[in-house]
């Protein structure tokens, strides 16, 4: 694979995935040595460096995130866009995350056809959702005792017809799991 192809690889898995990645990760992912990896990392560091977006690197991970300088600007959209009601693919995610939590990114991704990272992020900004640590390395997403005060439930077994759909959503996940 030429340098270039490589770089737009990590570049696009970084931007696609979302979530922070190891460097180890990356290099499995893009079938390319670890060293390697760094050293494409550290020119995409540089070349970010000046833009609306920079790449993070903390704790052995990475990440894309939106540069500080323009934090001002991407505050009052947020500000506007929690004001506003819950989108389709918003509602849609809660609902997965509400009665198959905790769940990872990938089964929420699968079972909805698309990436969800903006969703998740709306939704954790918003409080509805939180994102914990998961033994296995990775994270599981669940809805938090906001979403609970707000639906005015104490528990999600108390979410409407919360056995039936739980299992209709179970079925739907395993056809995808499977294929």
């Amino acid at each position: 694979m030429e340098d270039l192809l490589r770089k737009k690889s990590i570049e696009a898995l970084l931007f696609v995935h979302g979530e922070p990645l190891s460097s180890r990760e990356i290099a499995k992912m893009v079938k390319i040595k670890e060293d390697e990896v760094l050293r494409i990392l550290d020119e995409l560091k540089e070349e970010y460096r000046e833009r609306g977006v920079v790449l993070l690197a903390h704790g052995g991970n990475f990440s894309f995130s939106t540069h500080p300088d323009v934090s001002d600007v991407l505050k009052d959209i947020i500000a506007k866009n929690l004001e506003e009601p819950l989108t389709q693919s918003s509602l849609e995610t809660l609902s997965i995350i509400a009665y198959l939590g905790p769940i990872a990114k990938v089964d929420i991704d699968e079972m909805r056809g698309v990436n969800s990272y903006f969703t998740l992020k709306s939704l954790s900004i918003r409080g509805l959702i939180e994102k914990r640590d998961w033994e296995g390395g990775g994270s599981l997403y669940d809805i938090t005792f906001d979403t609970l005060r707000y639906l005015g439930i104490t528990s999600r077994e108390h979410l409407p017809a919360y056995n039936d759909f739980k299992e209709r959503l179970v079925n739907i996940h395993k056809s995808y799991s499977q294929k």
